[in-house]
């Protein structure tokens, strides 16, 4: 079959590889779309911590049931044909982190795409479990967006966000935008952060109520006022820099929650005295457990615009060349779905 390799740091292309062998527990996927993900593009220029070459990339994934154990079906509710969104975390299922629920951090965890073979290939075999199945027929394109979204609902979930609450995300990329679409569906105010004025627009367009450019406000002023005087009564941090966490740290509200979802291999140096003299509520944020069908069923129900996320359509033919406009030119993108 054909699949999309990373053989080394800026060397990507179209192969030929051997096709998934099925086995019981596990069913086997024509893969129909897949995001391209910032682990794609950290992959792609050698910086991803976990990453080990050559892989098999691609991990938001969206495919059609092409094989299924008999017994296996009757279980889960599956059969071929099925359209389904991929949870592309492998865990152990016998860790303390598994067995308290907490999955996305299972200390044995197997991401698809960075520790073992992902799925931007033809065709792909998953646990059964791992395959979710709306209510109702959605389009390959949102299938694929669950996975990032997740990302953002983990996140939001993480800070506690309440209806009514005023909520900011630093960072308008394809997870900050998650967040920002998540915590408006539990009811909050949003306000969005970002150098960058065309994804500040698009945060817009899909709801976001305040954006804010460092280079044209202050983003400590402009966050006091979104929050009642107070700051915002949480932070969700989507960027990974040490500088935005700190922002995210000093803007919130006395008593407010900061999460952490952005990534970084830098060393963090900062003076802890706002989050003691605010006692804040500062937590990591990783991966999601357990939010697909509640996804699935929002966008069911029309109430995720999340089809805006996608700013790219290409083929597999076409992805080298996608993630090497990506790293050149990262503001232009959302959402780039690779259709196979």
């Amino acid at each position: 079959m054909k699949a999309v390799l990373a053989r080394e740091p800026f060397d990507v292309s179209v192969v030929d590889v051997p096709g998934p062998e099925v086995r019981p527990g596990w069913v086997l996927l024509n893969v129909r779309a897949v995001g391209i993900c910032g682990t794609d593009l950290y992959a792609y220029r050698g910086l991803h911590p976990f990453l080990t070459y050559p892989r098999i990339l691609g991990h938001e994934l969206a495919g059609e049931i092409a094989d299924i154990d008999a017994e296996d079906a009757a279980k889960s509710g599956l059969s071929v044909g099925d359209h389904v969104a991929v949870e592309p975390y492998l865990n152990c299922g016998q860790c303390h982190m598994c067995r308290a629920g907490r999955s996305n951090a299972c200390l044995k965890l197997e991401v698809l795409g960075v520790h073992c073979e992902g799925g931007m290939c033809e065709r792909l075999v998953v646990p059964v479990e791992k395959a979710h199945k709306p209510t109702r027929p959605l389009s390959d394109d949102l299938l694929a967006l669950v996975e990032p979204i997740g990302i953002g609902a983990q996140a939001v979930r993480r800070a506690r966000v309440a209806s009514g609450e005023s909520v900011a995300v630093i960072g308008a990329g394809p997870i900050g935008v998650s967040a920002m679409l998540m915590a408006r569906l539990a009811g909050a105010r949003v306000a969005i952060v970002d150098l960058e004025a065309t994804r500040l627009a698009r945060a817009a367009e899909m709801g976001a109520e305040l954006t804010i450019r460092p280079q044209e406000r202050d983003v400590a002023e402009a966050l006091l006022a979104f929050g009642e005087g107070l700051g915002p009564d949480a932070i969700i941090e989507a960027v990974g820099m040490p500088a935005t966490i700190c922002q995210a740290i000093e803007c919130v509200r006395a008593g407010g929650r900061v999460a952490i979802v952005g990534q970084s291999n830098k060393p963090l140096d900062f003076s802890y005295g706002p989050m003691m003299k605010k006692e804040l509520d500062v937590v990591a944020s990783r991966n999601s457990a357990g939010l697909f069908p509640g996804i699935l069923a929002a966008m069911v129900e029309g109430r995720l615009p999340a089809e805006k996320m996608i700013t790219h359509r290409v083929g597999m033919a076409e992805v080298p060349g996608t993630l090497a406009d990506m790293d050149a030119r990262p503001s232009e993108y959302c959402k780039a779905v690779v259709r196979i």
